[in-house]
């Protein structure tokens, strides 16, 4: 049974993934580092760069099992196979941490919103009572 990652419609698999690797993991590392810095970009890139990191730590894994599978057509590449074997480990450390950072973004936003809107409650509730007008009589002046 031929391999699964060896060829794509009769060419090699590795060098067609390859190109996929090596074009969008810098670009989604890239694209981390800079909605780190810009937060006005996070909202609208930030879903773009996870799916990059996804495909990329993907993309990864399948070029070094394709490699693999080259390898047993032409001969072992040596130190080429042991780079594709850290790459794969740096891509999906990549995704998880970004995963992390990006997941500690969003609850971050909604539990701060969500306190807000209960000191706003609570602050609006004492001001109406009638235990408090004294102070609100207070506050107004």
């Amino acid at each position: 049974m031929e391999n699964l990652f060896d060829l794509f419609f009769g060419l090699p698999l590795h060098p067609l993934i390859d190109h996929v690797v090596v074009i969008i993991l810098p670009l989604s590392a890239l694209g981390a580092i800079l909605l780190t810095f810009f937060a006005k970009y996070r909202k609208n890139y930030g879903l773009l760069v996870l799916l990059g990191m996804f495909v990329s730590a993907i993309s990864a894994f399948i070029a070094k099992q394709s490699g693999e599978a080259l390898a047993a057509r032409v001969g072992w590449p040596g130190n080429h196979a042991e780079l594709g074997t850290n790459l794969v480990i740096v891509s999906f450390v990549l995704f998880v941490i970004y995963l992390v950072w990006f997941i500690l973004q969003k609850v971050d936003k909604s539990q701060v919103s969500n306190l807000q809107f209960l000191r706003s409650e609570e602050h609006t509730s004492e001001l109406q009572s009638h235990l408090n007008l004294v102070c609100r009589l207070l506050l107004e002046k």
